[in-house]
């Protein structure tokens, strides 16, 4: 069975308040919200109900090799 998920991108220039916004539309205060660059990342949000405080994965691109 395919779990069917909803994906909404948020987008815009350095201190526009994308983390703001998120923080505010899910009631959460962990996203930082400062002047200048605050978030340096890509942020993805998962809802999940069995965990009561928020996990952070670091995420590592790896580039392979052309075969």
């Amino acid at each position: 069975m395919i779990e069917k998920r909803y994906i909404i991108s948020n987008a815009a220039m350095v201190s526009a308040g994308k983390s703001k916004l998120l923080n505010v539309i899910y009631s959460i205060d962990f996203l930082e919200c400062k002047a200048g660059i605050g978030t340096k990342f890509a942020n993805i949000l998962r809802y999940n109900p069995t965990i009561s405080q928020p996990k952070f994965y670091h995420l590592v691109v790896k580039q392979e090799k052309d075969i």
